[in-house]
């Protein structure tokens, strides 16, 4: 646990291979070229890993933000999980996970679309439906967050739904990958039964996380955290990671301005 010293608050036991999350929330300032010239950090406990952490964060590049067509700094507002892996020799591996972006305060949260033409088209949720928790995995207490990378057609419906990610939560996830697909199969039933608003695009594709929690779970502090990679659908890779080309950018469905467009979104390091 000597690593350990760097954050103020750190997990009660940790061996190697452990990865443990929590939240944070970080201020960007971006220059008119798009790359970020200053990072206030909060919710990360000690100021070496907020310093570790705002350095990985002064690495992303974003599209230039333009005003009347030109560039012009901008302050972005973002959410996202921290990692922590304990490496075998008792080091620490230190990441960021995918940010979510807010609403500067005093403006309204809309997040968009770009059309051929340039236009920008508002993307809204019209109903949405809460996953049956597997009774199951409720009775021995197993939580875990599956992230769904979800594609909608023109008419607002959901055309298909898949795992983007998976990871059980603190320490109870006996059963292992069997058990990780009852927790997806119940977050695709209600994710599918979605409803957006229409669109003229043929396709819009966004991220969809669905959080399994027991009552009461803390999700201030540390959480232990053990990724099931293999749950990853095979399209799905396809999208996030394809043999050639850019990566297909893919806004969060709870960002509330997509004012900022991220041009190197950070992977999950066991991705």
């Amino acid at each position: 646990m000597a690593a350990w010293a760097m954050f103020a608050l750190a997990p009660a036991s940790a061996a190697p291979g452990d990865i443990f999350k929590t939240d944070a929330k970080a201020t960007i300032d971006i220059g008119v070229d798009g790359g970020v010239e200053a990072v206030q950090l909060s919710g990360v406990p000690g100021e070496d890993a907020q310093r570790i952490y705002s350095e990985q964060i002064r690495q992303w590049r974003f599209e230039p933000v333009l005003e009347d067509g030109q560039a012009v700094p901008a302050r972005a507002f973002a959410e996202m999980d921290v990692y922590v892996i304990e490496q075998d020799d008792g080091s620490l591996e230190l990441s960021v996970g995918r940010p979510v972006f807010r609403s500067p305060p005093g403006t309204p949260d809309r997040i968009e679309f770009r059309l051929a033409s340039g236009e920008a088209e508002p993307f809204e949720v019209v109903r949405r439906h809460v996953p049956r928790y597997p009774t199951d995995q409720a009775h021995r207490g197993a939580e875990a967050e599956v992230v769904l990378l979800v594609e909608v057609g023109p008419s607002g419906q959901v055309v298909r739904a898949g795992v983007a990610s998976a990871a059980f939560k603190n320490a109870n996830w006996s059963g292992h990958d069997r058990a990780m697909e009852r927790f997806a199969v119940a977050a695709k039933r209600a994710v599918e039964r979605w409803q957006f608003n229409p669109s003229s695009l043929e396709s819009r594709r966004v991220f969809i996380p669905v959080d399994f929690a027991m009552q009461g779970t803390d999700t201030s502090a540390w959480q232990r955290i053990r990724p099931v990679p293999a749950a990853r659908e095979a399209w799905v890779a396809q999208v996030l990671s394809p043999e050639d080309g850019p990566v297909e950018r893919v806004m969060d469905v709870n960002d509330q301005s997509s004012r900022f467009v991220l041009l190197n979104p950070p992977e999950l390091p066991w991705m």
